[in-house]
């Protein structure tokens, strides 16, 4: 593909060969070290909503707990490129296990996702393109919201469960896979259905009150920090400017697995998200870095590119 030339050219012309096999070897522990502190991380937070039930503090600690169930995609993401272990059936376990928490099928995210790859800002083709310019202050609220990443996501669920692919997508996977992702809604709900099942049994409230009222008060914090990703750079297939490396504190680097190195992660997906710190010190002067961190990135957009009207931008 044309797109796909054109990556590895400009990401030769960056840095050697060489360079990136040192980089691109993987491992297990990184990623059992990463996932280790994020499980604990979510568990503070489970225990957090545990602790305030029966007061008000009970608001501010779903939707903490939510947040950090949001940045499941993290390691859903990671493990989606193979990057997040070396072995191959650790990647897949921790793919369908954050799947099954963030409520997205992991298969069909996987050939999602590397369409976004292989055609990041060009509009109408790219998969996850975020609020193209130019953009109001309505549809910046909208997205942030998270309310169009749910239509979509249970759009994607149950369509397939019921064995149905939107016709737009089918691009996006090989049409001798379709069995498989169908089948693979179909377990997602055949989980979720024992889950009810086995609440309501017991009469429990826990899968909503630690998980589902969570994930969907979470999801405007991943909207927010995925806005930063691509929203206001160029449209075209240069990852050096079609994608922003947002710098920010360890915490947020390390619950996000590293994804703030975002324009490295473009410019190579296949660099482990424990060597993109090393990566980004060798690449970071072509690349588009904002040093600010993630609330002068947003400033940054509502000074220059979001409007209060008279914006149509082409949602993907």
């Amino acid at each position: 593909m044309q797109e796909l030339d054109e990556l590895v050219r400009i990401r030769e012309s960056i840095i050697p060969r060489a360079n990136l096999k040192r980089l691109a070897k993987r491992n297990n522990h990184m990623g059992l070290l990463f996932l280790a502190f994020h499980l604990a991380v979510i568990a503070a937070t489970g225990w957090l909503v545990f602790a305030s039930r029966g007061t008000l503090w009970i608001v501010p600690a779903i939707f903490l707990h939510g947040a950090m169930l949001a940045t499941l995609f993290a390691p859903m993401h990671e493990a989606a490129h193979g990057t997040a272990f070396k072995s191959v059936w650790l990647n897949e376990a921790v793919l369908w296990l954050c799947a099954l928490i963030y409520i997205f099928p992991p298969h069909w995210f996987r050939y999602h996702h590397a369409f976004h790859h292989t055609y990041t800002q060009v509009r109408r083709m790219d998969s996850a393109m975020v609020l193209p310019k130019p953009i109001t202050l309505g549809q910046y609220l909208v997205y942030v919201s998270g309310l169009t990443i749910w239509k979509r996501n249970l759009s994607y669920l149950f369509g397939h469960a019921l064995g149905r692919i939107d016709p737009a997508e089918r691009s996006y996977a090989p049409e001798d896979q379709y069995p498989g992702l169908i089948r693979q809604a179909r377990i997602m709900l055949l989980i979720y259905a024992a889950v009810a099942v086995v609440a309501i049994a017991y009469g429990s409230w826990a899968p909503v009150i630690y998980w589902l009222l969570p994930r969907v008060a979470g999801e405007s914090y991943a909207r927010w920090m995925r806005v930063a990703e691509h929203t206001g750079c160029a449209e075209g297939s240069d990852p050096r400017t079609n994608t922003r490396t947002t710098l920010t504190n360890a915490f947020i680097r390390q619950i996000w697995w590293n994804m703030p190195y975002h324009a490295e992660h473009h410019l190579c997906a296949f660099i482990p998200f424990h060597a993109l710190p090393r990566f980004h010190l060798e690449v970071r002067d072509e690349l588009t870095v904002a040093p600010g961190g993630y609330f002068s990135v947003h400033a940054e957009l509502f000074r220059k590119f979001i409007r209060w009207n008279h914006a149509t931008p082409t949602y993907q």
